[in-house]
């Protein structure tokens, strides 16, 4: 099956495959940090095709629709291009302390999407750091995350809907 990939701005087109028929454009380094990079490579090798067509469209900030089927990374392909944005601008020193990223998933798949497409790459990415020497927003070596509990996340999410509607969400955030 073919990937195919829709932007607000009208482009749409459908991956081109390489010879080894994982993309022709999925070159991580000139889109991701080294250090998020370096993570994705030593957990998959090369992204699959919906990544490598979808990343280039993310980064830019387009607003990005991604057809392909279950199990091509299309989960992983929003999450990692929005956790690449957030290292960037922790270690710039300009992570805001707000909400800039909602993710919907159907509660079915919440547990499975969170520590794959959050929780690995969060551990993962913040190994790479340690070992690139990259400091965080102290100075100081930069320590793995600590993990919420399950329950933990499901208290926070809850909390977030019991304090109102959608519609009062804070400005600025990306979904």
């Amino acid at each position: 099956m073919r990937t195919s990939i829709g932007t607000c701005d009208g482009g749409a087109g459908s991956a081109r495959e390489g010879p080894d028929g994982r993309g022709e454009n999925g070159g991580l380094a000139g889109l991701f940090h080294p250090a998020v990079a370096a993570w994705f490579q030593r957990a998959f090798r090369t992204p699959s095709p919906a990544q490598a067509e979808a990343w280039p469209a993310i980064k830019a900030g387009r607003h990005t629709l991604i057809a392909a089927p279950t199990g091509s990374g299309k989960t992983l392909a929003a999450f990692l291009a929005a956790i690449d944005d957030l290292v960037r601008q922790g270690l710039a020193g300009t992570l805001a302390d707000a909400t800039q990223v909602v993710y919907v998933s159907p509660l079915k798949a919440l547990s499975n999407d969170i520590h794959r497409n959050l929780e690995a790459p969060l551990e993962g990415i913040s190994l790479e750091l340690t070992r690139g020497g990259w400091p965080d927003d102290k100075g100081s070596t930069r320590a793995p995350p600590a993990r919420y509990s399950q329950s933990a996340r499901l208290q926070r999410v809850h909390g977030f809907f019991e304090a109102g509607s959608l519609s009062e969400y804070p400005q600025g955030g990306r979904s």
